[in-house]
């Protein structure tokens, strides 16, 4: 799986300048399409990722930088582990991933 940390980097020091979301989830839409064509994600991954983004987008366009960045960076790692953003969090927790995943997949 092609790793996005040039991506997370970019979010991390907020170099994605003008308004910080909008430029952000720009580029992260165009990652997002490009490792469903590389089959790097499968499409229920894919499908999550869209509708992480349709939320993010609301939170943008309500003027929450700081809210829509924090929801891209979940989201993105969740793409990194080619996995829901339910598991991913669940990663930082030191409960069991594996029921985590199996969870967020109902």
């Amino acid at each position: 799986m092609k790793p996005y940390w040039i991506f997370l980097l970019c979010l991390l020091n907020f170099a994605c300048a003008k308004p910080k979301c909008t430029a952000s989830l720009a580029t992260y839409k165009i990652q997002v399409d490009q490792a469903l064509g590389d089959k790097t994600i499968d499409q229920r991954v894919y499908d999550d990722q869209q509708r992480r983004i349709g939320e993010i987008e609301k939170t943008c366009a309500a003027g929450d930088d700081q809210a829509a960045l924090s929801s891209l960076f979940d989201a993105a790692i969740a793409l990194n582990l080619g996995a829901d953003d339910t598991y991913a969090r669940s990663l930082n927790n030191r409960s069991a991933p594996n029921e985590q995943r199996a969870a967020s997949q109902k």
